[in-house]
């Protein structure tokens, strides 16, 4: 029977006869030197990745506290707990910071008066394909925007070791989502409560059981997208349907979930008609043409009108003349007057 501990909570997962159990490391890792009166430990680094789990043997126990530290090292010692324990807890990043001109870099949170160091490459950082081909100082310099994005974002990690003079705790990202996934399995076409961990001009970044999840500008809505940030925030909780699950990542989709306003206000309500004149607002000049929207979600391409004293301006609401419903693309398209 494995057992790990998640967010104050024990659970014990059964072991199939695949994969190996962990151990757990035993007392004699850790040994204790006095001098002047301070307890040093040696740094044990927890190997998580042998992880078997099975849906229908999970059992929820109170977790128990093993030392008895008062004052100062009370928290050092609860730590070491966690590291012991194989305890995943969650932390808000809060600073990206690097030890020195050409040292490492990790991401810091500030927790029970303690420092919290995760390492960049134990932050399983999404990077999409282009950027997992840099090399070098471009590729440094796109983890560490990476890293920065995720500033004030909640994530998930494992203590791996301590250093208990400095009183700081290193941990692994990575190795915390392992675990969680193998604890908590999906498959394409479930439905997912994801949490918006990262959000820039071409996709949003999600995270749900351990499981690092992408949402494409095209699996957003059913209606044209201007600007992802209008649908996420950092913090955000939203339901998502997988769309894709394997060795090259896991693919979301929120328009898979959400109301089709096409079909709603177009096909069943008929509130808008070919020929029909209606007030929209500007949303985007492209090169060639000009996007209204006539409500959230329904939008109308036009051309730029043939005398350019029209003030065109983003937000600004124009009169527009509906010239063609397109069913089958479900596309409309019109005239400024």
């Amino acid at each position: 029977m494995e057992e790990i501990r998640i967010n104050e909570e024990t659970v014990k997962i059964e072991e199939s006869n695949e994969v190996r159990s962990i151990e757990l490391p035993d007392s004699e890792l850790i040994q204790f030197m006095e001098k002047d009166k301070i307890n040093e430990i040696e740094e044990v680094n927890v190997d998580s990745t042998n992880v078997t789990t099975k849906e229908e043997n999970t059992l929820i126990e109170q977790p128990k506290r093993r030392n008895n530290y008062t004052g100062e090292r009370q928290k050092i010692s609860e730590y070491r707990d966690l590291m012991y324990q194989r305890y995943i807890d969650t932390c808000v990043i809060q600073s990206v910071e690097r030890e020195n001109k050409n040292g490492d870099i990790y991401a810091c949170a500030y927790k029970d008066e303690l420092k919290i160091k995760i390492h960049v490459e134990e932050m399983d950082l999404y990077l999409p394909l282009s950027v997992r081909k840099l090399e070098g100082s471009q590729l440094i310099a796109a983890k560490v925007r990476g890293l920065r994005r995720m500033v004030g974002s909640t994530v998930s990690y494992l203590v791996t070791s301590i250093d208990e003079e400095n009183e700081v705790v290193y941990a692994s990202r990575k190795r915390a989502l392992e675990i969680l996934r193998k604890a908590r399995p999906h498959n394409v076409n479930d439905i997912v409560l994801a949490k918006v961990i990262d959000v820039n001009d071409y996709y949003a970044v999600t995270e749900f059981d351990g499981q690092i999840g992408t949402i494409g500008k095209r699996d957003i809505s059913n209606s044209r997208v201007y600007r992802i940030q209008d649908y996420f925030e950092i913090g955000d909780e939203v339901n998502l349907k997988i769309l894709k699950l394997d060795e090259e990542g896991c693919f979301l989709s929120r328009k898979e979930l959400e109301e089709d306003i096409f079909d709603k206000y177009i096909i069943d309500k008929k509130y808008y008609s070919e020929r029909g004149v209606y007030i929209a607002k500007i949303k985007e000049l492209s090169e060639k043409l000009i996007y209204l929207e006539l409500r959230r979600g329904l939008t109308i391409a036009c051309n730029y009108p043939v005398k350019r004293n029209v003030n065109l301006e983003i937000g600004k609401e124009i009169t527009v003349l509906l010239r063609k419903i397109d069913k089958e693309k479900k596309q409309l398209s019109g005239r400024i007057f």
